[in-house]
Formats: structure tokens, C-alpha cells, sequence
């Protein structure tokens, strides 16, 4: 697939699979009951067309070339954003940075998921803007900024609803950026599977213009 770099400006969105430990425990807490095992356990958002921020153990700003290689990225820019819009952006999301990461609110989301069937019950009690995670900063900057929502309140956005939305709306979300074939064709497929077919199909997917 051509790599639209010129294409990664503020607002567009990291979307990641972990490999990592840290992946392989939140993965199971950030979808919903009776859904399939979910591809994407992290995201970021675009600063610069290099740097995006992120929620790790502090939200951090990370160069999107030192990604490790134990992750699966697959970058979506919003087709939808003005330049004022994308500076709005920019400094709604810069203020989340050197917070330390809400590991609160996963435990809360775990609960919620065990106990309450994934209802939005302990969540509620964490103060997120404190020790927001990954998905939160960026929910709440597009709803803080344009009153844009991923299917669901900003609060409970999870990395997998940000994923969910983006594939259900090609026409908004174009795919500018991925770094492994098997990582796209699972973001396209929804899930941790991989099918060739998924990836051979991205020029149908991709409607909206050229992708090669």
C-alpha cells in the first residue's frame, strides 16, 4: 500500500496491536461481551507528521519510526478536518502530557466486564482526566474539539470502538500508513485472524480513492 506520510498531520489516529504483555492483558477488557478477540489494544493520535502522542505508563510523545516492532500500526486520517480544526486538536491533546497513565480505569473497565455485563458502572467513579488512558485523550479531544463521537460516549471509548468506527466509515477515515501487511489485513478483517483476501481487497475497501 502507498504510505501517504505527507497525509500524517494532527488528529490522525494510531491505531495498534501489542504483541507486548501489557497488550495481551487489555486486550481482553477493551471489547465487548460476546464480541471476537479484538486486533486493536492501543491508540494514539498525531501531532506532527512524525510525532503522536500516546498514554503509556506517562502520556508521552513518541516518534512514530521508533515504534517497536512488536506492534502492528495502521495510521487513519480523518478526511473531515480543517486547519484550524487540526490546531484545536493539537492543544487540546498537548495538555495529557506527563500525566500518569489511568490504570484505575482498566482495572474499572475489567470489573464492569466480570461483574455488571460491560455496563458503564465502576468506570463512572474514575476520574479520567487525571490518569487518562490511550482511548480516552483521544475521545475526549475529538468530542472536546468538534463534538465528534466513535459510536459511543467519550468516556467509555475503548481502543477496539475507535477501531470499529473508523472501518465502518472508509469514507471518512482513510488509511494513510501501516507498517505490516498481516496488521492492515487484520484492522480491515476486525479481529486478530489474518486472510490474505482481507489485504487483496483494500483497493474495494479503500472506495474513496487510489491505494496501492
Amino acid at each position: 500500500m502507498k504510505q501517504r506520510r505527507r497525509l500524517l498531520k494532527a488528529g490522525a489516529l494510531v491505531l495498534c496491536h501489542s504483541y507486548s504483555k501489557n497488550g495481551r492483558i487489555i486486550a481482553p477488557f477493551s471489547r465487548s461481551k460476546g464480541e471476537m478477540e479484538t486486533w486493536c489494544t492501543h491508540v494514539g493520535m498525531m501531532m506532527t507528521e512524525s510525532i503522536l502522542i500516546e498514554a503509556a505508563r506517562r502520556t508521552v510523545y513518541t516518534k512514530l519510526e521508533s515504534y517497536p516492532d512488536s506492534s502492528d500500526i495502521v495510521v487513519v486520517c480523518p478526511t473531515f478536518l480543517t486547519k484550524h480544526e487540526r490546531v484545536a486538536m493539537f492543544n487540546a491533546a498537548k495538555r495529557y502530557k506527563g500525566k500518569k497513565y489511568g490504570w484505575p480505569k482498566i482495572l474499572a473497565h475489567a470489573t464492569d466486564y466480570l461483574f455488571f455485563s460491560d455496563k458503564y458502572v465502576m468506570r463512572r467513579l474514575c476520574r479520567l482526566d487525571n490518569y487518562p488512558i490511550c482511548s480516552y485523550i483521544v475521545a475526549k479531544v475529538y468530542h472536546e474539539v468538534l463534538g465528534y463521537s466513535f459510536g459511543v460516549p467519550y468516556m467509555q471509548a475503548q481502543p477496539d470502538d475507535i477501531a470499529d468506527h473508523c472501518r465502518a466509515h472508509p469514507e471518512h477515515w482513510k488509511i494513510c500508513y501501516h507498517n505490516t501487511r498481516e496488521g492492515v489485513a487484520r484492522y480491515i478483517n476486525g479481529s486478530k485472524e489474518y486472510r490474505d483476501s482481507d489485504y487483496d481487497e483494500t483497493l474495494r475497501y479503500q472506495s474513496w480513492g487510489e491505494v496501492s
